[in-house]
């Protein structure tokens, strides 16, 4: 049980009675890591977060990790350092995305990977069902987001022509994958759709299906 006092100043915007919903977010990297944050602190409290990754030295700058996480696993050492941030924490598993997790436990899925071959699965895993798919994607200065109600058959079929082949990603050299502040912003704007689906508003425009996809300097 969390501490309703705790959110005292956000109870107009969002209240954490509406924060129940099952959500399941496969990543806990640079997207995944502080978009947990964002959930806890919101105070959603039925979020499964997993991931099969451990940490490394060039995760330090840009995930929620210090160095002394370093060759943990990613979902115990978040948890490890959520546990200093806040009294709110997720479930979390140490596996890859595969066909065989319950799907149907899961209201919103969030896919906060960096391959583009997990989102096809993901995608495939959910097609046929009215989950919503929140997908964050970044690459150097730019980042995208892309909100897809599984339901919607034309807002599937345009997240569906996002899906290109791996062969056809642009490179991106190894020192401009990932910076801080496009990390924090993208776990704002995800958490956002969250609080919208759990007060019933509709998503805000700037964050529908690929209609926030900026780069943020150049």
């Amino acid at each position: 049980m969390i501490n309703e006092n705790h959110f005292m100043r956000q109870w107009g915007i969002i209240h954490p009675d509406k924060l129940t919903m099952p959500i399941l977010m496969v990543g806990a990297g640079n997207i995944g890591s502080w978009t947990a944050l964002a959930l806890m602190k919101l105070g959603c409290t039925n979020v499964t977060v997993i991931d099969f990754d451990s940490v490394e030295e060039h995760n330090v700058g840009s995930q929620l990790y210090t160095s002394l996480d370093i060759g943990e696993t990613k979902v115990d050492a978040m948890n490890k350092r959520l546990g200093f941030l806040t009294e709110n924490l997720p479930h979390t598993e140490v596996r890859k995305f595969d066909p065989t997790l319950p799907l149907d436990a899961f209201d919103i899925v969030i896919s906060a990977v960096d391959s583009i071959a997990v989102r096809k699965d993901l995608f495939t895993a959910l097609k046929g069902t009215t989950k919503l798919l929140v997908d964050g994607r970044m690459g150097g200065n730019s980042i995208s987001i892309y909100t897809i109600p599984m339901g919607d058959a034309e807002k599937v079929a345009l997240y569906e022509d996002t899906l290109f082949d791996a062969a056809d990603a642009l490179p991106i050299p190894c020192s401009e994958r990932s910076v801080v502040y496009n990390c924090f912003i993208m776990a704002g704007y995800i958490t956002d759709v969250v609080a919208h689906i759990a007060n019933e508003q509709p998503i805000p425009p700037e964050i529908e299906l690929d209609l926030i996809n900026f780069t943020l300097f150049t």
